[in-house]
């Protein structure tokens, strides 16, 4: 009776991870989209302190994730550059306020630097979002990607 109940378990699970594979549970690509944006507008605008928000970068890379997602799909992006000279502080003082945006938000942020650059990143539910300073370059960005959604237009 309880190797029957163990196969139940199993076929069950075998069914829901099928069906989220099926796409049952995946988001279309304008609402990857629009929750890319939810991620990082809102820390876009407390890391300006008040400055104007520059144009994005809107997009997609295409993606292949036969067990979990679509086969010829799209893993929807945004990101914001500007220049070191669009801040109305320090760069330093960008990140910081980013930073601590996201870990009000309840995300786990993490910090990376090198001798040219410094950044912070975070994630969740195959959302990668972060933001950078590049001090050779002088210059900034925030953005990030989704997960990999149906291909509004495969063409």
């Amino acid at each position: 009776m309880t190797q029957s109940k163990g196969r139940m378990v199993g076929l069950g699970t075998i069914c829901f991870l099928t069906a989220m594979g099926c796409g049952l549970f995946r988001p279309s690509a304008e609402e990857a989209q629009t929750e890319l944006a939810r991620l990082i507008n809102p820390a876009l605008d407390v890391g300006l302190g008040g400055g104007e928000r520059p144009e994005a970068d809107v997009g997609g890379d295409s993606c292949h994730e036969p067990l979990v997602g679509p086969a010829d799909g799209i893993r929807p992006l945004l990101v914001y550059t500007f220049s070191f000279s669009d801040l109305e502080d320090d760069p330093e003082v960008f990140l910081e306020r980013v930073e601590e945006h996201w870990r009000n938000e309840g995300l786990d942020v993490n910090i990376d630097e090198t001798d040219n650059s410094r950044r912070v990143y975070s994630g969740k539910d195959g959302y990668s979002i972060r933001a950078a300073i590049f001090y050779d370059r002088m210059e900034a960005n925030i953005g990030g990607t989704g997960p990999c959604v149906d291909n509004p237009d495969p063409d």
